[in-house]
């Protein structure tokens, strides 16, 4: 058994301020050949069928014994109420700085889809419950706290569902 890390700089980013790591257990005979960074960009907000897809991918990756994945479901709490408390332009605003915090806290590998209104995310290679658990905290602190949003302070907390495979 061999260990695989992924390592992300995020030093600069305001919501972060650290070095992600991730570390998985790769048996020796299964290793991939060494991933280039323009592979795999930093993640993008995706839409529906492209989560699809990758989580079609996930699910197939996981016949063998070694592959792993997680996903979660985010919901912002008082997302209804942002309509009509201040309109359009505050919550698709509030949207957009989920998902950029969002963007920040993920690695290269991951995807973040927007469901309506809720957001998806698939942890790729994550199949450690108790390592989702922490990823789905960091992720309630940073997208829980106070939004700046066209003049107006918007405070959502955020509910996190997690599946692993």
């Amino acid at each position: 058994v061999r260990l695989e890390s992924t390592a992300v700089n995020r030093c600069r980013n305001e919501y972060v301020n650290a070095i992600v790591v991730h570390t998985r257990e790769v048996h020796v005979a299964e290793i991939p050949p060494p991933r280039s960074s323009s592979a795999h960009p930093t993640p993008q907000l995706e839409d529906e069928e492209s989560l699809l897809r990758a989580l079609d991918e996930a699910i197939e990756k996981t016949s063998g014994d070694t592959y792993r994945f997680s996903l979660m479901l985010l919901e912002l709490e008082k997302a209804d109420s942002l309509r009509e408390s201040f309109g359009p332009d505050v919550e698709q605003g509030v949207t957009n700085e989920v998902s950029r915090r969002l963007n920040a806290l993920l690695r290269p590998g991951d995807k973040l889809a927007r469901l309506k209104n809720q957001f998806a995310i698939l942890l790729d290679g994550v199949g450690d419950r108790a390592m989702a658990e922490r990823i789905a905290s960091r992720i309630q602190k940073t997208v829980g706290n106070r939004f700046s949003i066209k003049g107006q302070d918007v405070m959502s907390g955020a509910v996190v569902g997690i599946a692993t495979s």
